[in-house]
């Protein structure tokens, strides 16, 4: 199976943001508006590849090795809020070669970085 790509994930934590505001009250000043705006904005900025960010020791797991780093379900993202959806995240590293800072905008309005821990995965053998 083809892997996704990494854009698809993107929109899907943007779609599951908005949906997470919208179930809990918009934040005020920030919305489909602010967010049309801010892509534009990115969209006439030159692209940036930021492959090689991730150290080269996981870019060289192979697929069994990668394939036993495994999200803790207990840590999704919004599993405590009774949502319909959660949300986990891949661990950087085989085909996954750059990191993306993941947001998520609270109630108050304030954007808050979601913080990477090693904790969150389950690193098999």
């Amino acid at each position: 199976m083809p892997m996704p790509h990494p854009a698809s994930f993107l929109r899907i934590l943007l779609v599951c943001s908005l949906l997470a505001l919208g179930h809990s009250g918009a934040a005020a000043g920030f919305g489909l508006d602010q967010v049309s705006e801010r892509a534009r904005q990115l969209a006439t900025m030159p692209y940036d590849n930021p492959s090689g960010v991730v150290p080269e020791w996981l870019r060289e797991l192979d697929y069994d090795q990668f394939r036993q780093i495994r999200y803790r379900p207990e840590r999704a993202l919004w599993r405590d809020r009774k949502l319909p959806f959660s949300i986990q995240f891949f661990h950087p590293g085989f085909y996954y070669d750059r990191i993306v800072d993941m947001h998520v905008v609270k109630p108050s309005g304030e954007v808050a970085p979601v913080v990477f821990s090693p904790d969150q995965f389950d690193y098999g053998t």
